[in-house]
């Protein structure tokens, strides 16, 4: 537990310093590289958290909240006492947190999303697959979305052997581009000088954008996440690492 405890801990300094940017600035300028602007100093702390913290912490968090998930289900099955109850509160509660964040205060929140793929979770907890195959399970929904990049990658290969495919494709790539923009400036103006109301209707709009693509883009990510360190604790290699060296040998 108290592992457990130090890594979150460690995990959450790293989210902050991917975030920081994106409280100060739109989202989607914190996610896309470096920023050209950006000289001396700026750009190499700029490379370092690019390099080194973008997409690398929120699956430590992840994978430490499937971790907490099986310890409190261990802990339950142990008591004699019902665990989905108690976590489906929890859970509950946990979305409405997450969607007062990201409503009132500010819209990239990760709780509602987390609280949402919980709830799979929960369904794989009544379902108990075989614990030998959750890992290839995690392995599995944590691909997804690249997976999705390659057929995308490959439809639009095969679309530019066709003037006229490859011509739409431009165009709407194009479209996207521009849309991205308007975006980018509209938040500008709403967080950066609009009112609280101004803000809050902007962070609606930016609420419902994400959620249109962060389930097939963003929860699988975390779902994979949810279900190995589910797996870690179930299996003992969390509690006694000692009988797992081929395990961890093989994750260094």
């Amino acid at each position: 537990i108290h592992a457990m405890d130090v890594l979150r801990g460690f995990a959450l300094l790293g989210i902050f310093l991917m975030n920081i940017e994106a409280f100060v600035s739109p989202m989607g300028e914190a996610m896309t590289g470096l920023n050209p602007s950006y000289t001396g100093a700026d750009r190499w702390t700029d490379a370092l958290i690019y390099i080194f913290v973008q997409g690398k912490f929120f699956t430590l968090f992840s994978l430490l909240f499937g971790m907490g998930f099986a310890v409190m289900a261990q802990r339950a099955e142990q008591a004699g006492r019902p665990f989905l109850p108690v976590y489906l509160r929890r859970t509950l509660a946990l979305l409405l947190v997450g969607l007062v964040h990201a409503l009132l205060i500010w819209w990239g929140d990760i709780l509602f999303s987390y609280a949402c793929v919980a709830f799979a979770l929960m369904l794989l907890y009544l379902i108990k697959p075989p614990q030998k195959f959750l890992p290839w399970a995690a392995a599995l929904v944590y691909l997804l979305p690249s997976g999705f990049i390659l057929l995308f990658g490959l439809a639009s290969a095969a679309a530019q052997m066709d003037p006229k495919a490859s011509a739409e494709m431009t165009k709407a790539m194009a479209d996207q581009g521009a849309m991205m923009v308007a975006v980018t400036e509209a938040q500008r103006l709403a967080y950066g000088a609009g009112s609280y109301l101004e803000a809050t209707a902007q962070r609606w709009a930016d609420f419902k954008m994400m959620m249109s693509f962060a389930w097939i883009m963003f929860w699988p990510m975390v779902l994979g996440m949810f279900i190995l360190g589910s797996w870690f604790v179930r299996s003992g290699a969390i509690a006694d690492p000692a009988r797992f060296p081929t395990l961890f040998s093989r994750l260094r």
